[in-house]
């Protein structure tokens, strides 16, 4: 991990697949919730699939990975980064930071605020963003009206 990340506590990054990248870079997003003046726990994870794609997790020791050590050792967002064709790179990379970041921002400070026994946390709430090579498409399973309404009525 690069010690000029602000916010991004752990990545991990494997291979792409020849004719393929990641549709953001580590720097990219890191920037995006440091101006966002974010500062949660936030894992990285380079994969396959939605362009960008994110969970609230509570840490859980008893869920390991293949070194043996935790999956989610932290609450926290848990973020995976997908591929697009190489040749999409610019248009997806710039459709997901005019796009996909705002909501995402917005959708993370909605779940920040969620109180500890609000029956969101039983969704699990979880954020998806793709990118076709045309559009994007946004998908929260704890919607954002939702989320604000909850919000809003314990304001």
């Amino acid at each position: 991990m690069s010690a000029q990340l602000k916010v991004i506590q752990r990545v991990e990054k494997p291979n792409v697949l020849k004719g393929m990248t990641f549709a953001l870079t580590t720097m990219q997003l890191d920037a995006f919730l440091s101006e966002a003046d974010l500062a949660p726990y936030v894992a990285l994870n380079f994969g396959s699939g939605s362009a960008l794609q994110a969970e609230y997790r509570f840490a859980d020791a008893r869920l390991l990975g293949h070194s043996g050590t935790p999956i989610f050792p932290n609450d926290g967002f848990y973020v995976q980064v997908g591929t697009v064709p190489s040749a999409q790179k610019a248009n997806a990379r710039e459709a997901i930071s005019v796009s996909v970041l705002p909501k995402f921002i917005e959708w993370m400070r909605l779940v920040l605020v969620l109180p500890p026994n609000s029956t969101y946390w039983q969704q699990r709430p979880m954020f998806n963003a793709t990118h076709d090579g045309a559009s994007v498409t946004i998908v929260a399973k704890s919607s954002f009206a939702e989320l604000a309404s909850a919000q809003w009525r314990r304001l």
